[in-house]
């Protein structure tokens, strides 16, 4: 089975969907805000009106000044902090290793991981989804997915915009618990989340995909920080069967 004992709270499907319903609540006090501000500075990435897709975003701009400094800005954030086919970060050992204890072998081994990773990360997507990443900080708040690939591409990176997200806040102003709405087609719902099995779903829902597999399946995707044992997981809750 791909479900697992899940610690006390965190099972209650009710409960999660009524946490991000208040989170839903906050955000939207934000929207207009978002709206104009993507309107104006980057309107192919305004996502927060209802839009069909390929409708034109941008028609109602006559000046291109403030589009050409944030796409100029985000390159430059880019360039400093990720550099494309640059090492821009090194594994080391931490302060907590006492100096007589980084031998040769550790560090060594570190500098090798760092190697590897950036090997991986070099023939990711990265850099593609990593300039959408610095267009969305700009102006406000980004978000950045990596999913666990194959032996090909152990690495799959995506930019979630803003108005795809619901952000939870802990007691100390920072995010904690991130919830997504999403729809896949039901054909495409077990390649989405790897390990689960039509006998995990509920059974409309298992009946819905044999029926009709290119029906959307729509879905609360969070990730739920648990203070207790500060441990994040990866819950998926069908909103309609709360299951």
């Amino acid at each position: 089975m791909f479900l697992e004992k899940l610690p006390a709270g965190l099972e209650d499907a009710a409960a999660l969907i009524k946490r991000r319903s208040k989170a839903a609540e906050r955000k939207e006090m934000w929207r207009s805000i978002y709206q104009d501000t993507q309107r104006y500075a980057m309107p192919a990435r305004e996502t927060f009106s209802w839009q069909t897709e390929g409708q034109v975003k941008n028609n109602q701009l006559y000046d291109t000044t403030l589009q050409d400094l944030c796409y100029t800005a985000a390159n430059t954030m880019l360039a400093i902090l990720f550099p494309p086919w640059e090492t821009w970060a090194n594994l080391v050992p931490g302060g907590a290793i006492k100096k007589e204890d980084m031998t040769p072998e550790i560090v060594g081994g570190l500098q090798q991981a760092t190697k590897t990773v950036f090997d991986f990360l070099h023939t990711s997507n990265f850099s593609t989804v990593a300039s959408e990443y610095a267009l969305d900080l700009l102006v406000g708040t980004a978000a950045l997915q990596m999913d666990e690939g194959d032996n090909e591409e152990p690495f799959v990176f995506s930019s979630v915009p803003l108005s795809s997200i619901e952000l939870e806040e802990g007691p100390s102003g920072t995010v904690e618990t991130t919830f997504m709405c999403r729809a896949p087609a039901g054909r495409n719902l077990l390649r989405t989340y790897p390990g689960l099995e039509l006998m995990d779903l509920p059974d409309e829902v298992g009946a819905q995909i044999l029926v009709d597999p290119d029906k959307p399946v729509p879905v609360i995707q969070c990730e739920v920080y648990h203070p207790d044992n500060k441990h994040y997981y990866g819950i998926v809750v069908h909103e309609s069967t709360k299951s």
